[in-house]
């Protein structure tokens, strides 16, 4: 069991942190140390915040601890434990620079607790002197020399170093400090043995002594060196050392790496050493040698500032949101916001993501800024959703390091919760390295899809190989950045266009980063993509004034009626456009095909998107792009109607369907599909099919017949009902175009099977008794069946006829056409008579059934209907919508019982019941209020209000029923009329009363 943290009293509390004295306490928990408190002193040693600070220990990576001294401050903490030490002399960084400083721990034990009071003196601050005082302690140790190599130890350095460097810089300009690290030591020695490894730190120790035969050469630490030399042909010198060491070494590949702190006056050794080692450590080009430079110091300073004062800069509120809107440029629309956050720092000015959160997730704080990014957001959605202001989504960005802690998510969805933010509104950003565990990603990533969370690959941010993250994962987006294409290199653009189709193939949607040019925008519109930000667009913004400044730019967010629509659009693959059609070869990444796709609102087209080759055809068909359209909403010529015939084909079925496009010489047959829609608008893909045709030469005016040929084109090609013709054998011998579309099969795959064979048929031998009629008896047949037509079942009614040879039967020819939405409105109708699909209550065409019953007795009538219900669907989407109806609808049964409760219509809820007294009317009003406040709704909670109004007296007739219906709903009109949320009612009086 877990040891429970001590508590200060006040006044002990108070003492401690006020005083001017570099003071820790903490106590030991489960073997880790546990910060208690932390003194002004300590703080304003360290140059960090107190609650910054806190962070930072409660982590226990001692980031800022100089790494030779890690694992001597671990052991100190265990030997104070056990009694065998008090002191310890280590390096802490402070502002960039390593400060030596010495802690003395005792001891104290209260109410059984033991407490570790530890006390700190910064031995740096005293320079010089205190060095020239602790010389002579050095110096007891300072002759000891390295086993292996045979150089001087660090100890060496320390003592004698500033001596040596006086002497260099009296004979020369300037001097020198080299820390010179063995690249990869650690794999070296894994793959050729630690003999090996000592041989190759053999041989760079002599190279170093024949190269600078008049510098102070040491050991440092393990595979680390430092030289003291002149400043003369430095960076040939080390290059040749580099090149000596490439040679030694078994893989002829390891090498060094450097970095060099140079300096005309003299300076402590080991303020040196640590600026040579910064210089090696902050590389980010990973040059071979790297100077220490004040700006360098200017980064590391800026490093151990955010660590010390990030607390204070969530609690001051220095961090804020911003935004990258996320545009949809087919609509114009802002369809989501990227949150980001930027730091205003009193001291450094504006900090953006890449000044603070590397440091951030080096020392495992970035769940802190996370959480805050998240919960300022929602504040700020939440506010504008009670102001009944517009929202958009929101894509958070997150790293492994918030994809392995599982409690992140606990915490996240916390705060949707809190906030009642619906996840739908929240989308994660996923940047995976290349050491990521695939189980772990793969179990964290089915568990937000089970949690109702979308997210996306952002392919710029990741390591993890793209080809395995799609194979191995499913996410909703890849996130492609821009910066890594050149849309003018054609390797460049095939190889974007090939990783987008293969997403699209996938289901994975597209969204392309850092758009900085309309060059980009038109190649990847060109390409089939939607969704685009960048600074091109939109820069980033601050989040509460964000749609507002949007929709003045041009991009008003995007309704979210309109969200799942673009979503399919989005999934369209137009360098590709057979993949989303039946029974079409597959074209090539190039291949010239028109591809158009038609947005149809009101009764009114307009062209969402079409490649080169799709402008190339309308235009020879049409003159421009202008004429097209104006034809086709003209609706005069047969192209048009062929046009709007089909597109009515379309939308009855849900399937795909062909139309003819004549012009002068050629006939194009053309397909079509129903890819999306919403509450206003249809988007149909359409592509040609085949080679266009040259016109068949029709009979001229004042020729009596027209030619078989051409009839039978017109039967074969154009006719939109599905005609066929079998052997006696049932075996089909041809269809035409219609039915093969209808089925989804070839001409080669139908001729010379049978219906069985081919499993069209639900019930086979339904179809199997009639033909055999017509080829028995040679009687024409109709009738109706159903059939499967690409893995839907379908309704049709089919005609048939025998076909004659020589005077005999040798077949049959049939048609049908399909039935299914004639089959389906009769079934919703007879549904429709007697309960409501959706809340499974009694509707409007069940009242008139119950009005005999309902006459002749004392009755209630209880109108209501759902306070503002339109701005639940326009705010969460009719999901949620639906969800409060039949929340609602569950109460409703609940509490007045099943056979009284009627779904009106649309919001409105109709209950008819025994009345006794006007109390209990309004008591099982309160009861149902009561049960509305609050309610989980999917993933939130929401309290809703209701409107009700009623009436009571007896009914005789229908027409008397129908008018305290009426006067119920006057009276909810009433309450409406006063502030809603409330209920009203009056006796009813009929006539003879």
């Amino acid at each position: 069991m877990a040891a429970s943290l001590y508590q200060f009293d006040q006044q002990t509390k108070n003492f401690y942190e006020k005083s001017p004295f570099p003071i820790m306490i903490y106590q030991l928990v489960d073997s880790q140390y546990q910060v208690l408190l932390l003194s002004e002193g300590y703080c304003n040693m360290v140059k960090s915040g107190r609650a910054s600070m806190m962070a930072y220990l409660d982590q226990h990576n001692l980031s800022r601890v100089h790494p030779e001294d890690r694992s001597r401050l671990r052991n100190f903490i265990w030997q104070v434990d056990q009694k065998k030490a008090h002191r310890l002399t280590y390096r802490l960084s402070i502002e960039g620079h390593y400060h030596q400083l010495l802690a003395y721990c005792k001891t104290q034990i209260d109410n059984g607790i033991k407490l570790f009071i530890v006390h700190y003196f910064d031995i740096t601050t005293n320079g010089q002197k205190l060095a020239d005082q602790i010389s002579p302690y050095v110096r007891q140790k300072a002759d000891q020399v390295d086993k292996l190599t045979g150089l001087k130890q660090i100890g060496y350095f320390e003592a004698y170093g500033a001596t040596f460097l006086k002497k260099l810089l009296a004979k020369n300009e300037s001097a020198a400090f080299v820390l010179v690290d063995v690249n990869h030591m650690r794999a070296y020695n894994e793959k050729f043995g630690y003999e090996q490894g000592n041989q190759l730190l053999q041989q760079l120790a002599q190279s170093m002594r024949s190269l600078f035969p008049h510098a102070l050469i040491a050991r440092y630490f393990q595979d680390q060196f430092i030289i003291l030399t002149a400043n003369h042909y430095l960076s040939s010198h080390l290059k040749q050392l580099a090149d000596s060491v490439k040679k030694t070494a078994a893989d002829q590949i390891t090498s060094i790496r450097c970095g060099i702190y140079v300096t005309s006056q003299a300076v402590l050794p080991i303020a040196a050493l640590d600026k040579a080692r910064v210089a090696l450590i902050y590389n980010p080009t990973a040059k071979p040698l790297h100077y220490y430079s004040p700006r360098l110091q200017e980064q590391v300073s800026r490093r151990d500032y955010v660590l010390g004062h990030f607390m204070e800069a969530l609690e001051k509120g220095w961090i804020t949101v911003t935004v990258q809107p996320i545009i949809n440029l087919m609509s114009k629309n802002t369809a989501a916001f990227e949150l980001l956050s930027r730091w205003n720092d009193p001291v450094y000015g504006t900090l953006y993501p890449k000044d603070f959160l590397p440091v951030l997730e080096e020392n495992h704080l970035t769940d802190y800024l996370d959480s805050y990014i998240i919960k300022e957001s929602c504040k700020i959605w939440h506010k504008r959703y009670r102001q009944q202001l517009q929202n958009l989504p929101m894509v958070f960005n997150l790293t492994i390091t918030d994809l392995e802690n599982k409690t992140f998510f606990n915490q996240v969805k916390k705060i949707l919760q809190e906030y009642q933010l619906p996840r739908q509104f929240f989308y994660f950003d996923l940047a995976i390295p290349n050491n990521a565990d695939p189980d772990l990603v793969q179990e964290q990533l089915l568990s937000l899809r089970k949690d109702g969370f979308k997210y996306a690959f952002d392919l710029a941010s990741s390591s993890y190989p793209i080809t395995d993250a799609l194979i191995q994962f499913t996410f909703d987006f890849l996130k492609f950045d821009m910066t890594t294409f050149d849309v003018h290199d054609p390797k460049s653009t095939t190889l974007l266009a090939s990783i987008v189709t293969a997403c699209k193939h996938l289901g994975v949607r597209p969204l392309f980063k850092n758009i900085e040019s309309q060059n980009q925008v038109d190649f990847i519109q060109s390409i089939g993509g939607i969704m685009m930000q960048g600074n091109y667009l939109a820069e980033p913004l601050p989040f509460a004034s964000s749609i507002h400044d949007l929709s003045r730019q041009g991009f008003p967010p995007q309704r979210l009626a309109d969200r799942d629509f673009y979503r399919e659009l989005n999934l369209i693959n137009v360098l590709d456009p057979n993949a989303h059609f039946f029974d079409q070869e597959k074209t090539g990444l190039t291949a010239p095909v028109p591809v158009m796709v038609y947005l149809v609102e009101d009764g009114h087209v307009n062209l969402g998107y079409m490649n080169g080759a799709g402008q190339k055809l309308l235009t020879k068909l049409n003159g421009n792009l202008t004429n097209h359209l104006t034809l086709l909403n003209g609706r005069k010529c047969n192209n048009a109607l062929r046009f709007w015939d089909t597109i009515a084909s379309c939308t009855d079925t849900g399937d795909t369907a062909s139309y003819t496009i004549v012009d002068q010489s050629f006939r194009y047959r053309m397909v079509m599909q129903l890819v999306a829609k919403n509450d206003r608008c249809q988007a149909f893909l359409s592509t040609i099919s085949g080679q266009p045709s040259r016109l068949l030469t029709f009979a001229k005016k004042d020729q009596e017949e027209l030619s078989p040929e051409s009839l039978w084109q017109t039967l074969t090609h154009n006719i939109k009902i599905g005609l066929f013709w079998k052997d006696q054998n049932w075996r089909f011998l041809g269809a035409n175009q219609q039915f093969l579309d209808y089925y989804g099969v070839s001409l080669l795959d139908l001729v010379g099977r049978t219906d069985e064979e081919l499993g069209f048929n639900i019930k086979p031998e339904h179809f199997r008794s009639s033909e055999q009629q017509v080829l028995d008896e040679g009687v024409s047949v109709r009738e109706y069946g159903k059939t499967l037509a690409r893995g839907k079942v379908r309704d049709i009614l089919a005609f048939k006829a025998p076909v004659y040879q020589d005077g005999k039967i040798a077949g049959l020819m049939g048609l049908f056409i399909d039935t299914t939405k004639n089959s389906q409105r009769l079934a919703q109708l007879e549904n429709e008579a007697s309960q409501d699909a959706l809340t499974k209550l009694q509707n409007r065409h069940s009242l008139s059934h119950n009005f005999a019953y309902l006459t002749g007795r004392p009755l209630f009538v209880l109108m209501m209907d759902i306070d503002f219900f339109k701005e639940y669907n326009d705010t969460f989407g009719h999901c949620y919508g639906d969800e409060i109806l039949k929340k609602i609808s569950q109460n409703l049964l609940k509490i007045y019982g099943i056979g009284n409760c009627y779904r009106y219509g649309g919001d409105e809820f109709l209950v008819i019941g025994d009345f006794s007294k006007i109390e209990d009317i309004k008591a099982k009003d309160w009861q149902l209020r009561q049960a509305l406040e609050k309610m989980e709704i999917l993933d939130i909670n929401l309290t809703i209000n209701i409107s009700v109004g009623y009436c009571y007296g007896k009914a005789l007739t229908k027409d008397e029923l129908e008018g305290m219906i009426h006067l119920a709903d006057h009276n909810l009109y009433k309450v409406k009329n006063h502030g809603r949320c409330g209920i009203d009612g009056s006796r009813y009086l009929a006539e003879y009363e």
